[in-house]
């Protein structure tokens, strides 16, 4: 639906793409492929591995530079997933999107060989006292209900 592509392009960060008229996207897929920088269309890919049930795709970025950037967290059981490149006005970022079921996940970046954690991103404490970042996935949004709430989230998110 309408309501739901707006909300999964907003989860993606791709809320402005909505309104630089690349829109409509029309699956996961096509914001799996928008996400990566890769061309939107309206076909399902075959070969692109299918969104597993009851799953949301969720970009994560790493907008903070570095030459190799990897995501591990608990979603991945601690191992690392390689990301990829794209460029942006702002230089570039690593991005890389993730198929996570309802729940929360803490997660962290290799940057260059080193731990990170992204600063700008919400964090918590391990037990462990180390620092990871965190995201929390919602069993039902109410956005994905209601158009009308999804486009006043997508609106929001590309003037914001």
């Amino acid at each position: 639906s309408p309501g739901e592509v707006a909300l999964l392009a907003l989860r993606c960060g791709l809320a402005p793409l909505i309104g630089r008229g690349l829109a409509p996207l029309i699956g996961r897929a096509d914001i799996r492929r928008a996400a990566m920088g890769n061309e939107v269309s309206s076909a399902e890919d075959p070969h692109e591995p299918a969104t597993r049930a009851g799953t949301v795709p969720v970009g994560l970025r790493w907008p903070h530079g570095g030459k190799t950037a990897y995501v591990c967290g608990s979603f991945t059981q601690w191992q690392k997933v390689p990301m990829q490149w794209r460029q942006s006005n702002s230089g570039g970022e690593w991005f890389k999107v993730v198929d996570l079921a309802p729940g929360s996940y803490q997660y962290k970046f290799i940057v260059d060989g080193q731990w990170r954690h992204d600063h700008t991103a919400p964090t918590v404490l391990d037990n462990l006292g180390n620092v990871n970042n965190c995201i929390t996935i919602q069993a039902s949004p109410a956005s994905a209900s209601s158009p009308a709430a999804a486009a006043a989230a997508t609106k929001a998110a590309a003037t914001g």
